[in-house]
């Protein structure tokens, strides 16, 4: 029994650590399901020690993996307005690879792009749909990079 709940233990501790550390998803299927994740979250995450850097990287590249979408999100802004922006893999008649890593890079820098939310799909599932919406008055401006195998 002893030897069940710690394998139980392991499984779930290192699913949980893959899961921090931005790794790629164990081979006991985690998946990241369609929401908002706080953790995960734009505003949280600072690339190169620029705290209003809102890039996001979710997930892991392996050397298996390949580049499945690069795609910008850009709406210019307009006043008193949020903007909205859809990025969708696979796209109409393509097959869908499983993904692996979802950069989402910040291309302004100053902390005034927006948040991203997963729709639809994400890590471990063959598509995703991302849906971006700027600030008030602002707007959008990401690279959007899929990887997976």
């Amino acid at each position: 029994m002893a030897f069940t709940r710690q394998r139980i233990l392991l499984a779930c501790g290192a699913a949980l650590l893959a899961l921090l550390a931005c790794a790629p998803p164990a081979a006991s299927g985690v998946v990241l399901q369609p929401g908002f994740y706080p953790y995960l979250n734009a505003s949280s995450v600072g690339v190169n020690g620029n705290p209003k850097d809102q890039s996001v990287i979710i997930g892991g590249v392996t050397w298996q993996d390949r580049l499945l979408l690069q795609e910008t999100a850009y709406q210019e802004s307009r006043w008193m307005r949020v903007r909205d922006a859809d990025i969708v893999y696979p796209k109409k008649n393509e097959l869908g690879y499983k993904i692996s890593c979802i950069k989402v890079l910040d291309q302004r820098r100053d902390g005034l792009n927006g948040e991203v939310k997963i729709k639809e799909g994400g890590i471990g599932t063959n598509k995703v749909l991302l849906r971006f919406h700027s600030q008030r008055g602002h707007g959008l401006n990401y690279v959007v990079q899929i990887y997976g195998h």
